[in-house]
């Protein structure tokens, strides 16, 4: 590992770990040279049905594919050709790395759940409050947008794989009095974790909903 990486958090050093290994697959022993930009459309495309994910995934190899340029892999970085996907993001901004560990030391277990698959798989908070054992098909999930109507199916990532196998009841997310979430007891639950723990600084620092961000990534 490099210096620049090794300076970086530990949940930092996850994050990017996951990415490189997405790269890593689709690319298998392509030389860094050999990458153009018709390579990095291709695969920010396969993430087409989650395009924060698929932003980040390129901000990810752009950075990867900078750091190269001066140790001399390559000569130029063919992600500055490629654009980013259009967002449906309402405002909301892709949560960093820290926010995530705060919903972990201190918000409940439904959040939890809520955040997780909200995090990797990108969906409205109305869509994965429905999220249901009897989604998970074929290694993804299926969703049906409350708002769009839009039929998706959306590849699991091995960190919510692991979780999900642990969650059997329906929906995924429930309150801790065992029934089902509506946006407004959703909401609630939000304010009091915001309001009331440590993890109010994700919203003090501007992240004012919960994310529906970077469906991060199964191979």
């Amino acid at each position: 590992m490099s210096p620049e990486f090794d300076k970086r958090a530990a949940s930092t050093k996850r994050d990017y770990l996951r990415y490189l290994e997405i790269i890593s697959k689709a690319w298998g022993e392509l030389l860094v040279s050999d990458l153009r930009p018709k390579h990095v459309i291709g695969l920010r495309d396969k993430w087409a049905s989650t395009p924060v994910a698929a932003n980040h995934l390129l901000a990810v190899l752009k950075t990867l594919v900078n750091w190269g340029i001066p140790r001399e892999f390559c000569e130029t970085n063919p992600c500055v050709y490629v654009p980013k996907l259009e967002t449906d993001e309402e405002g909301a901004r892709p949560w960093p790395v820290w926010a995530y560990s705060l919903i972990e030391e201190h918000a409940r277990e439904d959040v939890r759940r809520a955040v997780l698959l909200a995090r990797y798989t990108g969906q409205r908070q109305s869509d994965v409050l429905r999220m249901a054992p009897s989604d998970v098909e074929d290694g993804g999930i299926n969703v049906v947008q409350q708002k769009t109507g839009k039929e998706l199916w959306v590849p699991l990532h091995d960190d919510l794989v692991g979780a999900l196998e642990g969650w059997s009841c329906s929906p995924f997310v429930q309150t801790p009095k065992g029934e089902a979430y509506n946006t407004d007891r959703s909401q609630a639950a939000w304010t009091r974790l915001m309001n009331g723990t440590p993890a109010g600084g994700i919203r003090k620092e501007g992240y004012i909903r919960a994310p529906r961000v970077e469906r991060r990534e199964t191979a």
